[in-house]
């Protein structure tokens, strides 16, 4: 079973690593029902790795729903129908649709301009070799090598994108209801009765209308999104010290186990758990890594 290492990343910039999801091609030289593989992988391997990935996907969902349980705590009947009137004001029907259309149309089109040719393990897989064996002279460009893989690449991601948005913006179509009426308990409980009758007279008037209706899309204009720009590399710049950061701060814990570590009571709990027979295990017993080599 191949190896994945554990992903901080995806739980601290998720919103813009689903934006370069573009960048995630296939390659086009096998099919297997539907989905593009390597003629040489293992496809009882391939379908192990689909499986962590699904428990993967589960697990980063449970991580937002435990994050934010939901607020039981009554409102007043009055205070909430102020509340959904100031809400429906701020956020009418349609706006999420503009909103992460505007939002990911600006950030999707200069990702695909820069993505214009597949990832070196894609094409060092392709030809049959490692990665480090192949040395690609200064004159060459990447497009150029992808363009003989691939003719169709760009065609294929620009495909790729219109999917991947038609099916965002759906999705905010669907539970913009929802959010919407978050959004009104929201206010009831922060606001009072008559702060929000005052909003709702203000928001009735030309000037007031137009401020609520733009209250939420006015932060995926051009220039907020710029000014946001600039945190993405401030983000990755102090990610790139975390490990050593993590390593300082568990310096005084004991190094993670390898299998080799456990008792027999031990392993015979963890197989049994895994659903897995013990003496499968021990046939590469000598040949394990340790989970530091496997990250």
């Amino acid at each position: 079973m191949s190896k994945r290492p554990i992903n901080t990343m995806h739980i601290f910039v998720a919103p813009m690593l689903l934006a370069s999801s573009i960048g995630l091609t296939a390659p086009a030289y096998a099919q297997e029902d539907g989905v593009v593989v390597d003629a040489d992988v293992d496809l009882g391997e391939y379908e192990q790795d689909e499986a962590v990935a699904s428990d993967s996907d589960k697990i980063f969902a449970n991580i937002f729903k435990d994050a934010f349980p939901a607020n039981d705590e009554p409102i007043a009947p009055e205070r909430l129908e102020l509340g959904e009137q100031v809400a429906l004001k701020i956020l009418p029907p349609g706006s999420y649709r503009r909103i992460m259309g505007d939002t990911f149309n600006q950030l999707l089109e200069p990702m695909l301009g820069s993505l214009n040719h597949l990832p070196m393990a894609e094409i060092a897989v392709f030809s049959g070799v490692s990665a480090e064996q192949i040395g690609i002279n200064d004159t060459v460009t990447m497009a150029e090598i992808t363009a003989i893989i691939d003719p169709h690449f760009e065609e294929r991601q620009k495909i790729l994108v219109k999917v991947m948005l038609d099916m965002m913006v759906d999705v905010t179509d669907e539970f913009e209801p929802t959010i919407r009426a978050g959004l009104a308990k929201a206010y009831a409980r922060r606001f009072t009765a008559n702060e929000l009758a005052e909003m709702n007279a203000f928001f009735s008037t030309e000037t007031g209308s137009k401020f609520a209706s733009e209250s939420m899309s006015i932060y995926t204009s051009q220039d907020v999104l710029a000014a946001s720009a600039e945190l993405v590399p401030a983000m990755f710049e102090r990610m790139a010290t975390m490990s050593e950061i993590v390593i300082k701060e568990t310096a005084h814990l004991p190094p993670i186990r390898s299998r080799k570590d456990l008792s027999d009571a031990e392993r015979e709990k963890l197989y049994d758990l895994l659903d897995v027979d013990i003496t499968d295990s021990d046939a590469d017993a000598d040949s394990e890594q340790t989970p530091e080599e496997e990250y």
